[in-house]
């Protein structure tokens, strides 16, 4: 990045990411306990609304490759913004339950507009040379956001209350993200709207002929339910393996900056290093993290070793989605084979939480069926990159 300019979108995105994940995603862990307590309702339906609103988030990707034809970056990422902060009051003013599916339905909708698919889709836009050092700088802060709102939230529900907190959120995204994304993100080229839908159709249906296009979804598909049924049976993994609760809780937790710590040596290491040999070493981590759990008699250096893996895994393999992408279908068609890529990703990712339940009872049976998506997932990473070397 030449020019001191140039870092304004990413330094925007840096701060918006970390605002926008901490909000719309982290808070919630925190919040459901509250949120249940006072209304009397039960945490697995309130787990319901929000695997409702990231089912839509995946949903809402296909369209956002659209809409990034028809509009701006900045336009679509602002309008996602306000938005969030309607929806994050309206969770505050919620009295049925049936409110709260509907708000969370919307919500999703936002997340898709502001999170990271569509920031990498801005930068792609943006950089040449330097995106996979953006990409890697506004990934870096994003994996902040849990260890910034986590005990945020605690502190604010503590001191306010929840419903104060969603509308202390809501107005970050309308007085800080909002404005971020609507004066410093750069103006796009807009191709004419009569032309946009045509456009991309016909594009989307190219990409998903391509045998190397299919190989990348899977991938992708496979590994965001495998990381998502794990962050949400984390807890109850190391508990099977004689932590307790409050030892299962603090492990579980390095996660999170351990994530920042792996994308941080690729932000460091990576110019040396290939994204296909990221993306391997990144796939060698999980695969070294589930051993490790499978482990019956695991000493707690090595389930803490476990999650350490995992979380670095999880760290660099957004960085290896960002990047790949790009890679091979360049900066004009990165909005169409995004949204067609992360599209099915996110509502498998949606789907982890539920797998995680259904397989819960298997005891080890779990590891057998998580280990073979891992197998299946970096075997259609490798076939891709063979494809890709061969050209």
């Amino acid at each position: 990045m030449s020019k001191a300019l140039s870092w304004r979108p990413v330094q925007a995105l840096c701060l918006t990411q970390i605002l926008s994940w901490g909000s719309l995603y982290y808070a919630f862990g925190i919040l459901q306990q509250p949120i249940a307590r006072e209304m009397g309702w039960h945490a697995g339906a309130l787990m319901g609304a929000f695997s409702l609103g990231l089912l839509l988030t995946g949903v809402s990707t296909f369209g956002a490759g659209l809409l990034l034809r028809r509009w701006s970056g900045r336009k679509l990422m602002t309008s996602g913004s306000l938005l969030a902060g309607v929806c994050l009051a309206a969770l505050g003013s919620c009295q049925q339950l049936w409110q709260f599916y509907a708000v969370w339905a919307v919500a999703g909708i936002a997340m898709g507009a502001v999170l990271y698919e569509t920031a990498f889709a801005v930068l792609a836009r943006i950089y040449d040379a330097d995106y996979k050092r953006a990409v890697t700088l506004v990934t870096l802060a994003g994996g902040l956001a849990s260890t910034v709102f986590w005990p945020l939230t605690e502190a604010l529900v503590t001191a306010v209350g929840w419903r104060e907190c969603l509308g202390i959120y809501a107005l970050l995204q309308w007085t800080v993200c909002a404005p971020l994304h609507r004066f410093v993100l750069p103006p796009d080229p807009t191709p004419s709207p009569g032309s946009a839908v045509a456009n991309w159709r016909q594009e989307t249906r190219g990409l998903v002929r391509r045998i190397e296009f299919r190989w990348l979804a899977i991938s992708f598909m496979l590994h965001a339910v495998v990381f998502s049924a794990l962050s949400v049976h984390l807890v109850p993994l190391l508990q099977a393996r004689g932590l307790s609760f409050r030892e299962a809780t603090w492990m579980a937790a390095l996660a999170g900056p351990v994530q920042v710590l792996g994308r941080a040596l690729e932000f460091r290491f990576g110019e040396q290093w290939p994204i296909a040999r990221t993306g391997n070493a990144a796939l060698c981590l999980v695969v070294g993290g589930l051993l490790l759990f499978w482990w019956p008699m695991a000493p707690a250096l090595a389930l803490g070793l476990a999650v350490g893996l995992y979380g670095a895994s999880n760290g660099v393999m957004t960085i290896v989605r960002g990047v790949s992408i790009r890679e091979r279908f360049g900066a004009e068609q990165y909005a169409a084979a995004s949204g067609a890529l992360m599209g099915p990703a996110i509502i498998c990712r949606a789907a982890g939480p539920l797998l995680a339940s259904l397989l819960a009872s298997y005891g080890d049976g779990y590891f057998a069926v998580v280990a073979g998506l891992t197998a299946i997932a970096g075997i259609s990473w490798l076939t891709y990159r063979r494809g890709m070397d061969a050209v």
